[in-house]
Order: structure tokens, then C-alpha cells, then sequence
């Protein structure tokens, strides 16, 4: 499945589009929803208390090489679908994060 329908270049790195389901045993990626153009992340976090969004970066920072830090929420932080930003170009995010 193409990265381009989820990972969008911008100034200074690139914006991933994630769907994430709180709540799950194990944090761990689904793949790519080609119909919804986004990563579904399973998230080891409850969604209170920003518990969710805490693990979402933790694992996609831990994925990246990045730290915590660098790995930014610009939307949807109250929502299932989110866009995140990391400072690393969109063809290395793709192969990093093994999706064609």
C-alpha cells in the first residue's frame, strides 16, 4: 500500500496520519487503512487523562529514533484520527516505519 495517502510532506519533516484504538492489550501498528488514508496504531493506553497520546508518541518516537520530544500531536489529540508531526523527511518515515 502507497505511504502517500498518510504520510504528507511539510516544512521541516512530515505530518502522519494515524488512526489510533485506545485501550488495546499492546501497542502495536495495523497497517495502513488504504480507505481512510492512515496508519491504525493499537494503543497499549487508556484514552483519558492524555494516557493515549503519552503512548502514541512513546511509540511512534521509539519507532522513528526520535525523541519524545520531536514527536508532535497537531490535530485531533481528543480524536480517534490524528495528525502527528515528526521532523524526518516523509521517504524515510515510510521506510522506517516498513510501508511501501
Amino acid at each position: 500500500m502507497s505511504a502517500k495517502g498518510f504520510i504528507k510532506a511539510v516544512a521541516g519533516g512530515c505530518h502522519i496520519v494515524v488512526i489510533a484504538s485506545p485501550g488495546a492489550a499492546k501497542t502495536a501498528m495495523e497497517g495502513v487503512d488504504p480507505w481512510r488514508h492512515a496508519l491504525r496504531i493499537r494503543v497499549g493506553a487508556a484514552a483519558e487523562h492524555g494516557r493515549a497520546n503519552d503512548e502514541l508518541i512513546r511509540f511512534l518516537s521509539e519507532a522513528l529514533s526520535l525523541k519524545t520530544s520531536d514527536v508532535d500531536i497537531v490535530h485531533g489529540d481528543r480524536s480517534r484520527r490524528k495528525v502527528v508531526f515528526v521532523p524526518v523527511p516523509a521517504e524515510d518515515v515510510a521506510r522506517m516505519l516498513e510501508v511501501d
